[in-house]
């Protein structure tokens, strides 16, 4: 089995000892693994500020460029977790959730949390992709 891993320049570094991405190559296609992502930009700042909204479409943007440097879509998701420390704004995240995925959503689980990584976040995602595998 071939792993790659990967740390895109284009988002902010991982905050802990881990990689954005690990590609697993599995027969004629490949799984990619993306580790929690939040609302943060290429320069560690976080986006959006109490603003949900501006959080989530800040996290599925850095969510979309990993991928992408794996040569993989939002398209190719076909699991999430989204961890949100305020639940009953999860209709709020809903919404733009589906602005990144209008057709065909992939399956995902919403987990309340009493915080994460930094304490302005409001949000975290990680990503399950199943995709071709790289030439």
């Amino acid at each position: 089995m071939q792993k790659t891993f990967d740390n895109p320049t284009s988002v902010a570094p991982p905050v802990s000892n881990s990689s954005h991405a690990v590609r697993v190559n599995v027969g004629d296609g490949a799984l990619i693994f993306v580790s929690g992502q939040g609302p943060q930009d290429a320069r560690r700042q976080v986006v959006g500020g109490a603003d949900l909204a501006a959080q989530t479409r800040q996290t599925f943007g850095n969510v979309r460029a990993i991928l992408e440097a794996q040569r993989a879509t939002l398209g190719d998701v076909v699991k999430m977790t989204v961890d949100l420390t305020d639940m009953t704004r999860r209709a709020e995240m809903a919404r733009v959730r589906g602005e990144f995925f209008p057709h065909d959503p992939p399956a995902a689980t919403a987990v309340r949390v009493a915080a994460l990584a930094l304490p302005e976040l409001l949000i975290q995602v990680d990503v399950i992709a199943a995709a071709g595998r790289r030439a």
